[in-house]
C-alpha cells in the first residue's frame, strides 16, 4: 500500500479516523488509501469499519474509476476481513455488503478479488442475517453472478 497521505497518520486515534471519514466528500486515490489505512489501522473497532465500508461503497458507486483503485489498494481483502471479524454485526455487515455490491458492478477484476478473498461465503452467511443486510448482501451476490440467498437461508429462488 502507498504511504498515507498527511491527514491520515500512525497516531490517528479511532474517533480522529472516525471524523476524517465523515468530513471528506471528494474522490481520489489519497482519500482511497486514507480510507483503507484507518481500516488496517482499527481493524477490530466496529464503528470505523462500518464508516470506511459505507464510503468505499460510495466512492465505488459513484465514482467507477475508484473500484480499481480500491482492489489495488488492498480494500477488498480489508473488506471481507472485517466482514470474517464482526460476522454477526448488522451494521458492518451492511456496510461491507454495500462496498461489495459496488465494487463488483461491471467489474470482473473485483468479483474475482472478492471471489480470492472469501468474499462469497461472507455474503451468504451476512445475507442470512435478514432486513438490510439481506437486501445488501444478495445485491453483492447478484452483482458477483451468484445465486441470491434467502434470509433463512434457503435458496431464494427455490419453489417449496
Amino acid at each position: 500500500m502507498p504511504p498515507s497521505p498527511p491527514f491520515f497518520n500512525e497516531q490517528m486515534t479511532a474517533e480522529e479516523a472516525r471524523f476524517f471519514m465523515s468530513m471528506w466528500s471528494e474522490a481520489g486515490e489519497e482519500y482511497v488509501d486514507s480510507i483503507l489505512g484507518a481500516m488496517a489501522r482499527f481493524p477490530d473497532d466496529a464503528r470505523v469499519t462500518y464508516g470506511a465500508s459505507i464510503e468505499l461503497g460510495y466512492l465505488a458507486e459513484t465514482h467507477p474509476e475508484n473500484q480499481d483503485s480500491i482492489r489495488e489498494f488492498g480494500g477488498v481483502p480489508l473488506t471481507c476481513g472485517a466482514m470474517a471479524r464482526f460476522p454477526d454485526d448488522a451494521e458492518v455487515a451492511v456496510g461491507a455488503s454495500i462496498a461489495l455490491a459496488n465494487l463488483a458492478a461491471n467489474n470482473p477484476a473485483n468479483r474475482d478479488a472478492i471471489r480470492e478473498a472469501g468474499g462469497v461465503p461472507l455474503l451468504r452467511h451476512a445475507a442470512t442475517l435478514g432486513g438490510n443486510v439481506a437486501i445488501y448482501a444478495n445485491r453483492a451476490l447478484r452483482n458477483m453472478g451468484e445465486e441470491p440467498v434467502a434470509a433463512d437461508g434457503a435458496n431464494e429462488n427455490k419453489e417449496e
